[in-house]
């Protein structure tokens, strides 16, 4: 698969990511033993490898790419 993740949408995957742990450990009480809460924080783990590896499989399968065309 090749990459298909852009500069802002990378950053903005991050910023999300942040935010579903803050969502996940503080909000949702995750950090004092909430299920719930513990897995929206691990789920924070999927945007971050999106936007390190810059392949994201949702725009794959859509054939989208983030990137742009004078980087192609």
């Amino acid at each position: 698969m090749e990459k298909n993740v852009g500069n802002l949408d990378a950053t903005l995957r991050i910023f999300l990511g942040f935010f579903l742990i803050w969502l996940g450990l503080f909000y949702m009480k995750g950090s004092e033993g909430k299920l719930l809460g513990i897995l929206v924080a691990l789920f924070s783990i999927v945007p971050f490898i999106f936007s390190i590896t810059r392949k994201c499989p949702v725009f794959y399968f859509f054939k989208i790419s983030s990137i742009s065309k004078k980087k192609l």
